[in-house]
């Protein structure tokens, strides 16, 4: 008979270098939310190797993509991911 949690648990088992692979394609947004799953898709949201660079772009107006993405998540990404920055770039793409 199937059953819903070992589907959750069969995502929770895969492999942090396989995560964080996951991870590096994700939006911020995106991968704020996967690291909510749980517990390991978390430890992947926060292993250094991901926020070595970090790039913040706006595709869309940036009063619109402001909204969607809370400033408070880009602050805690820096407090707590600063150490391991070592390239930060903004773009703004023009409509």
């Amino acid at each position: 008979m199937f059953d819903p949690g070992d589907l959750l648990s069969n995502w929770a088992r895969l492999p942090q270098e396989i995560l964080l692979h996951i991870f590096q394609y994700l939006p911020l947004l995106d991968r704020a939310f996967a690291s909510l799953v749980c517990r390991s898709w978390n430890q992947a949201f926060h292993m250094p190797e991901l926020w070595r660079c970090f790039e913040f772009e706006l595709n869309q107006p940036a009063s619109s993509y402001l909204k969607a993405t809370h400033p408070d998540l880009i602050k805690q990404i820096i407090k707590r991911h600063s150490n391991h920055l070592q390239y930060v770039s903004f773009k703004v793409r023009g409509l």
